[in-house]
C-alpha cells in the first residue's frame, strides 16, 4: 500500500500543477479524480495509525475537493446549457455561469496551493503495517454503507442525496478493491462499479442541472430543458436498478458479488 500511496501523491502533484496553471474543465475534473483517490487510501489508515503528515495532506485534500465541487457544478451546467438553443434567457444564465465559475475558481487557489506547498514526507513500509487487514474491513464497512443504500435508492427515485453518496461509495469501492489480488470475481465487481459510477454520475448531472434551472426564470426554453432532463434522468435512474437487479440476484453485497464474502470481517 506503501507503493499505492506514492503513486497517488504523485498524481495529485501533477494534477496540481495542471490545474495552478490552467483551471480548465479537464483539469478540474483530474484534480478532483486523482485528491479522491489519495483521500480513500488515507482514510483507510486506521486514525490511531495516522501520521502528522498523513492528517495534514487528508485535511488538505479534502479542502480541495470541497471547494472545486462548486467549479465542478458550474461547467455541469455550463455543458448542458451551451447544447441548449441560444436566446436572451440563455445567453444570460451562460454569462452569469462564467461569473460565477471565476469567482469559484478564486476560492479554490489558496487550499490548492497549500496542498501543493505542503510538506512532502514519504511515509515508508512501516507505516502501513497491517494495510492488508484495513484493506479487508475498509471493504467491509463499505459494503455494509452501500447495502444499506442500495435498498433506499432502487425503490425510491427521489432519493437525491442517497444517490449522490452512493456514487461516492461506489468509487471509493473501486479504489479500495483495486487494492486486494486481482481475481475473476474482483475484476467483474470493479467492471460493475465502473459502470454504476457512470450512471449514477449522470444522474448527480441531471440533478444538478435540474436544481439550478429551477432557480432561475421559467422562459420557455428553460422549462423543456427541465422537462428533458427530468426524462434522461428517469431513464438513467431505470437503467441503473435494472443493473442491481441484474448483479445482485443473491443479494446486495457487493463483497459477495467480487468473490470475497466472509473474508473481510
Amino acid at each position: 500500500m506503501a507503493r499505492e500511496h506514492q503513486q497517488a501523491r504523485e498524481r495529485v502533484a501533477r494534477a496540481l500543477r495542471d490545474y495552478l496553471g490552467d483551471p480548465s474543465e479537464k483539469n478540474t475534473r483530474m484534480l478532483r479524480a486523482a485528491a479522491r483517490r489519495l483521500v480513500t487510501l488515507l482514510r483507510i489508515v486506521p486514525r490511531a495509525s495516522r501520521k502528522k503528515a498523513m492528517k495534514r495532506t487528508l485535511g488538505a485534500c479534502k479542502k480541495v475537493l470541497k471547494t472545486t465541487s462548486k467549479v465542478r457544478d458550474v461547467d455541469i451546467i455550463g455543458e448542458k446549457l451551451s447544447k441548449l438553443p441560444r436566446g436572451h434567457v440563455v445567453e444570460l444564465l451562460l454569462s452569469n455561469l462564467k461569473e460565477e465559475r471565476e469567482a469559484f475558481v478564486a476560492d479554490t487557489m489558496k487550499p490548492a496551493w497549500r496542498l501543493f506547498e505542503m510538506e512532502k514526507e514519504k511515509p515508508g513500509r512501516k507505516d502501513f503495517r497491517g494495510a492488508h487487514r484495513w484493506v479487508r474491513r475498509a471493504l467491509a464497512e463499505l459494503d455494509g454503507e452501500m447495502t444499506r443504500e442500495l435498498v433506499v435508492v432502487v425503490k425510491n427515485e427521489g432519493k437525491v442525496d442517497e444517490l449522490h453518496s452512493l456514487r461516492k461509495y461506489a468509487k471509493t469501492f473501486r479504489y479500495v478493491l483495486e487494492l486486494m489480488p486481482s481475481t475473476r470475481g474482483s475484476a467483474r465487481a470493479s467492471e460493475v462499479l465502473r459502470s454504476w459510477q457512470d450512471l449514477l454520475g449522470e444522474i448527480r448531472d441531471s440533478d444538478t442541472v435540474i436544481e439550478y434551472l429551477g432557480r432561475a426564470r421559467q422562459h420557455g426554453a428553460v422549462r423543456d430543458a427541465v422537462a428533458a432532463e427530468r426524462a434522461v434522468r428517469h431513464k438513467r435512474y431505470r437503467s441503473f436498478v435494472r443493473s442491481c437487479s441484474r448483479e445482485l440476484k443473491s443479494g446486495p453485497s457487493l463483497l459477495r458479488l467480487a468473490g470475497f464474502r466472509g473474508e473481510a470481517s
